[in-house]
This record gives C-alpha cells, structure tokens and sequence, in this order.
C-alpha cells in the first residue's frame, strides 16, 4: 500500500539533523524503507513505485558515501516507475532563498532529480508543496545546487531525490543552508539617468515601427490597428533639476509605455518609484514596477500642470498592500529570478507630460539624488548594434559637466558576455564639454554579445556609460534547430522578426494559435523559408481555458476552416502547450460539458486533434506532448495510452532550464 508523502515522512524521521558529511555508520531499517543514523535514530527514508518491487533497488554504505543501484528495479521500467529518497534538513527562515547541495555521480552515466518538498498551507489548504531540478550525474562524483526563496507557509521541508534510471548512483555528502544576501544600500540610486541629462540612455519605450505586421501600411498591436507613434524624447526648456527632462507626447491611437532599466529588488524588502511630473493638462499616470510576464505593482497618479513628485511605495516586495494595484504574482514571476525590476510608467492617449529626476530605491519614499562628475551620452554608429567580424564599430560620444569638474580621465574597454576583457584603451585627460569618437575593429575570433564600458574618472569617482553590441556572422543558410517563440505573427510584426532571424540565421518559429490569430501570419514564416511549428495551445477559452471539452464537433470545425486555408505551411502541429500543468486551477464550471485536464482527456484531446489534422494536411508532423518542465514519466504516461503513440510524429518538451 502506498503511503502519503507527509505520512510517509513522519514515520521515518523523528529526529531532524538538516544535512550528512559522511555516510559512515548509517543504514537501511529491516522495513526496507527507513534509513537509520548511527545512533540508531529514523533519519528519513525511501519509497518505492511500484512497492512490490523494493527489494530489488539495493542501498548499500561504503566509504562515507550512500549507494543506490537502481539497475534491477528498472530493468523492464514502465511509466510512473521511481525510486524516492526524502531526508530531512534544518530550519529555514521563511521568504528568503535557501540552498539544496547535493554530491553524486552514477555508473553509467543518468539523470535525478533533486526537490524542496513539504507542506503549503495556505487559507487552510494543505498543498503538496516542490520545486524541482533534473540532473544529469555522471562517473566524476559533482556537487550539484538548486536554490529557492521558500514560503513562510511551509512546513515539513526535506530534501527529496528521486531516480527514474537504471544505474548504480553514490550520494556523498548533502548539505542545505540559508543563502546569505549581501547588505542592502537604502540610499543607492539605482535608476540610471533619472535626470534626462543623458539622452534617451537608460529609456525604452513603445515604438510602433517595431510592433505590428505593417499590413497594408497599418501598425497592429495584438491586432488593434495603431496610426499613432509614442515620442520620447529630452527637453532643455523645462526641468525640475539640472537641465534638461523627459517629454512623453502620445498621440491618439497609440501604445504608451515607458521603461527604465531594470533596477535591483529585494523579497520582503522595500523599494519605492518615485518622479517628478507635470503635464500639459491634468493627465492620469500610471507608475509601476514591472518584473515581466504579465506581474506589476502599480499606482495611478492625476499630474497637474506644475512640477510634483509622485511616488509609488512597496513596504515589502512580494506582499499586499491596500493602497497599490498588483496584478500577478510580483516576488514570484519568472522576471524575480534575476532580482531585478523594471521601473514603468503608462500614459493616456492624447497627453503631453514630462518627467524628471526619477529615483528608485531600496527603501520608501526614493529621494532623488545626482552624484554624477560627468554626464556622458551617446550611441553606436549602428541602430541594430550588430556588427561583422571585419567591420569597425564606432561609439560617438558627448560627454558633459555635471557642475563639479571641468575635466576628466577618458578610458574604454570592451568584455565579452562572460567578463573577459578584450580590448580596452588607455587613460585619455579631456577638457569638458567635449565630443569623442571611439572606434575599434569587430573581433575576428569572436562571435556573440559583448559591451563597451567607456569611463570617465574624476578624482574617486567614476561615471561609466555602457553600450552592448554583437558580433555575427554574415547571413548564410538558415539552421533550424535554432527558433523564436512567436505568440503572435500579426500582434508582434512577423516582418521585423523574419528579417531579423535571417540576420541571425534562426530557422524555426512556433507560432502561437492565439485566438485563431496565428493562422493569419504562420505562411509568412513559411514563405521566407523558415520552419513552423504551429502549437495549438488552448482548445476552450477565457474561463473555461485549462478544462478540455467532452464534446469536439466546435474545435474540429474551427481546425477545418482555420487549418485548411494554411495546408502546406505548417512543417507540424503541437498539440496543446503544457497541459501537465493546467489542472487544479479552478474547479470545473460545466462538469456536463468540460472534463478536467489530466492524462486521459489530453490523450483524447490529441487522438481527436491528430486525426482531424491528419485529414487537413497529411504532410504535416503532429507533436505532442510538451510538457512545462522535462517530465519524462508524465510524457510515459501520455504516450502509453491507446492510439497516442502512434497518433504522434515528434515528442516535444518545454524544458526551462535553470538559470546559470
């Protein structure tokens, strides 16, 4: 009989220790399932699927190290197969990031997996809680880490390893500690060129050249024509401070979004946003931190006429505050694994507004402040900042006083994307103001990103403007298993991003379904030689999206008519995208029309869609089952069912491997 995982746990831990040097002394209890210190105490233990089959892993002590020879228990491995090993660790501080070290090797050479695992509780739930990293172990015994911000809602955490191959795995030492952050600097301005005196660096904004398909002359964005272009620009009429600011005028019918570069952030930690606004008119702003992917803090402040400050206060990032709007999930999106967030700023259509001396701080209420001796401003001599191994780059530079100095050391360097440096210039003594030109052969060896650090030193301080650019090689035939992810040809200019990808060599894109949308634009890839994947990602839509239907007549004529007027511009179809993760969302409106999104109706989803494509188009390739994460017993598990297998041309995976 299985056991629960927390049943399973309890029994066999009754004293927590947190993490093992040396293996000596310990054993496996003549349960089969329990591992025993050398005190003779529980400390953690194994679990079996099936359970029948127990006695055929073989644990074993040598040397210091736990040995786990999985090679019998697998030899006819089926799906959902695994060997479990849960051992306990220490105390955590809750919200903040802890660390999972693990020593292994394995003869012959196979992947584990390694876990957080415990107990969510949260409003009363009790949630089966993990958050997991695939391995691959090899004969060289390597210390592996996975780190994660834990929850204060946690409870029983412990270390699980689990192993879905046949091989003989050594574990040595294991070891889980709290990661320390370094000390954080309320006072630092983290917002880079806050004060407008350098130019449009630092500043991105929405440009509708680079937006929309550009159909028949119109600019979409999600397919909302759009005739009016955003302006950003610097004005020396009219500042808060210093001498110039940021001019936003938004023209009507036009997208309005400004961002700074990112800025650092802490979980649990304050930080604040804060501008000095006036407009042409009383014109509602919206400031907000962004950490991408549909999360952001924001607040929505009426500018008056005059110059005022506005400032948007997060007491502790990653929580709820009454008096500020956030959507998603801010502290926990993908953006927040970087520590970094984007200050934003939304403006009407129609408004004309300016902003000035815009501070963010690790702290409340950002005050801002110019430290700056120089100010330095400038771009490179090309838009796209790519250049060929035999071109000359040229950086064209202003360089200015921000009122302390009168001259300065001008110095240069350029690294690649790993910190090596390449090239760098000496120390050059300038008169201020003054204009210089920077310029150095491409690289011939080298391909890929890499920056440009120009310098100015007056006496203990340095002011450094960086400019990234790439070297590549000149266009040839396309590869294509190389590809970009488009949500949506005709939202997000399939023009632009095919000549980009020819620059780029890229062959491949996945081109999302998107409410029907994506059939719209997909032959503009194909057309240009490019190889498309066409993933069909939700059958239902709005709230009904994560649920399958019981009935398929609507989806089969959606797939006719869409399906049939693009036949022989799909290379293949992928079926769903990470549907392993759809259930549990909601509960089920409509139980007489929707079934819930588990193994058996995805397995149905893609019999009924596969056969239907087939029809359309038969020398189009049908993938499946593209699961969020690398699942290979979940991909088992689909494939196994009746008629799947062979309903299916590619095995897809959404493996998101972890950041370096």
């Amino acid at each position: 009989m299985k056991k629960s995982l927390s049943a399973l746990f309890l029994l066999s831990c009754a004293v927590l220790f947190g993490a093992v040097s040396d293996w000596s002394g310990y054993r496996l209890f003549e349960d089969g399932f329990t591992l025993r210190t050398p005190g003779n105490e529980n400390f953690g233990g194994f679990q079996f699927f099936p359970e029948s089959r127990k006695n055929s892993a073989k644990i074993s002590f040598e040397n210091g190290k736990m040995t786990i020879d999985t090679r019998e228990f697998f030899r006819e491995a089926k799906a959902g197969e695994e060997v479990t090993l849960r051992l306990p660790v220490g105390k955590f501080t809750p919200d903040r990031k802890a660390r999972l070290s693990v020593e292994m090797s394995a003869s012959p050479n196979a992947e584990f997996e390694f876990y957080f695992e415990g107990r969510d509780i949260v409003n009363g739930k009790d949630n089966h809680y993990w958050r997991a990293k695939r391995c691959l172990a090899g004969e060289t015994s390597q210390v592996f880490e996975y780190e994660e911000i834990l929850p204060a809602s946690l409870k029983e955490l412990h270390l699980r390893l689990t192993f879905r191959k046949a091989a003989v795995f050594t574990l040595g030492a294991y070891d889980f500690t709290e990661v320390r952050e370094a000390a954080v600097d309320s006072e630092k301005e983290n917002v880079v060129n806050g004060g407008a005196e350098r130019g449009l660096y630092g500043v991105a904004y929405s440009d509708m050249k680079t937006l929309g398909s550009h159909k028949d002359g119109t600019s979409l964005f999600f397919n909302i024509p759009r005739s009016g272009a955003l302006k950003v620009e610097t004005d020396s009429t009219t500042a808060h401070s210093g001498k110039r600011s940021f001019k936003v005028t938004t023209p009507a019918n036009s997208v309005n979004q400004l961002y700074m570069f990112p800025v650092p952030v802490r979980l649990n930690k304050p930080i604040s946003l804060s501008a000095w606004m006036k407009a042409e008119k009383p014109t509602n702003v919206t400031v907000g931190l962004f950490p991408c992917n549909g999360s952001i803090y924001a607040k929505t402040f009426t500018v008056g006429t005059v110059w005022k400050k506005y400032t948007l206060n997060v007491p502790a990032y990653g929580k709820t505050f009454s008096n500020v709007d956030i959507v998603g999930n801010p502290g926990y999106a993908y953006g927040d694994a970087y520590g970094l967030i984007f200050p934003r700023f939304d403006f009407p259509e129609n408004a004309t507004v300016w902003i000035d001396d815009i501070s963010s701080k690790l702290s409340e209420n950002a005050e801002f402040r110019d430290l700056s001796s120089v100010w330095i401003s400038g771009t490179l001599d090309r838009d796209s900042s790519c250049y060929y191994p035999e071109d000359t780059i040229t950086a064209n530079l202003k360089l200015e006083s921000a009122g302390k100095t009168a001259e300065t050391e001008l110095s240069w360097r350029i690294e690649d994307a790993f910190g090596k440096r390449i090239a760098s210039s000496p120390a050059e003594l300038v008169t201020l103001p003054a204009e210089k030109s920077v310029s150095f052969k491409a690289p011939e060896n080298r391909r890929g990103w890499m920056t440009l650090y120009v310098t100015a030193k007056t006496g203990d301080r340095v002011d450094e403007h960086v400019l990234p650019f790439g070297v590549i090689d000149h266009p040839g035939p396309m590869v294509r298993r190389f590809g970009i992810n488009v949500d949506d040809p005709l939202a997000h200019n399939a023009n632009v991003a095919i000549a980009l990808m020819k620059e780029f060599r890229l062959g491949a894109a996945r081109v999302w379904n998107t409410r029907g949308h994506g059939f719209e634009g997909v032959g503009l890839f194909h057309d240009a030689g490019i190889y498309t994947l066409f993933c069909l990602d939700n059958v239902l839509s709005g709230k009904e999206a994560f649920f399958l239907p019981k009935d398929y007549s609507a989806w089969k004529k959606f797939l006719l008519e869409k399906a049939g007027k693009v036949k022989g511009k799909v290379d293949a179809y992928e079926i769903l995208n990470e549907p392993n993760i759809w259930s549990g969302r909601s509960a089920n409106p409509d139980p007489e029309r929707l079934e819930v999104t588990d193994i058996d109706s995805i397995a149905r989803c893609t019999l009924e869609t596969a056969e239907v494509l087939r029809k359309i188009d038969p020398n189009a390739k049908i993938a499946g089952a593209d699961p969020c994460g690398t699942n290979v017993s979940w991909i088992e598990s689909l494939i196994s069912k009746p008629g799947v297998a062979a309903a299916l041309d590619i095995i897809s995976e959404h493996p998101y491997r972890q950041l370096p």
